[in-house]
């Protein structure tokens, strides 16, 4: 009976801890595409702040991908530059612009993350943040990932997921969605993990 009742307050103080194990909150994530173009877009933002993802297809991967942070003004809307290339918007409305340095405009939509698979992914490799975004990116219903790897030497491939993508949860999510970046001279596994904060 005595280590029974030593032991209750001990369980009591290790409960909490034990229940924030694994559940990490993630910041408010958006999902989207860019208008006539086979680029996508992600977003999360959080206390003011914002990080934005450009992704590419596979006819854009190499000039449309971009990252944009910054911050967000009192009624959310924002305008950041990134190298060259400005992106303008808002998260509450759900749309935007993102213009290049020679003129060109592509307008962008999206939405908030419709699981917690879906959203934005990432992880810095080669000099350079290797991006993701995951969602029903083709209009079907099923969850799909594009992504594009890049270098600190200016190359950029696309990445494809190494599992199938009806078979990602979000046990596997948490962990990371591993890819795959091929191209000529490079074969490379890397693991996307969830943005889970602006940064």
């Amino acid at each position: 009976m005595r280590k029974a009742r030593t032991l209750l307050p001990t369980l009591a103080l290790l409960l909490p801890l034990l229940a924030g194990c694994g559940d990490e909150p993630n910041a408010p994530a958006f999902v989207g595409q860019v208008q006539s173009s086979d680029a996508v877009v992600a977003a999360v933002h959080a206390d003011g702040q914002l990080s934005f993802y450009v992704c590419g297809g596979a006819q854009s991967y190499a000039h449309l991908t971009h990252w944009f942070s910054g911050a967000e003004a009192a009624d959310g809307s924002f305008q950041i530059e990134n190298a060259g290339w400005t992106l303008t918007g808002s998260l509450a409305g759900g749309s935007g612009t993102l213009d290049g340095p020679d003129g060109e405009t592509h307008a962008w939509n999206l939405a908030p993350a419709p699981s917690d698979v879906a959203g934005l992914y990432s992880i810095q490799n080669d000099g350079c943040r290797t991006g993701a975004v995951v969602g029903n990116l083709d209009g079907t219903g099923a969850t799909s990932l594009q992504g594009t790897w890049c270098s600190g030497e200016g190359k950029f491939a696309q990445v494809t997921p190494i599992i199938p993508m009806a078979n990602v949860d979000v046990s596997v999510a948490y962990d990371g969605i591993p890819v795959l970046v091929e191209q000529p001279g490079l074969s490379r596994r890397l693991t996307v993990e969830r943005v889970r904060a602006p940064f």
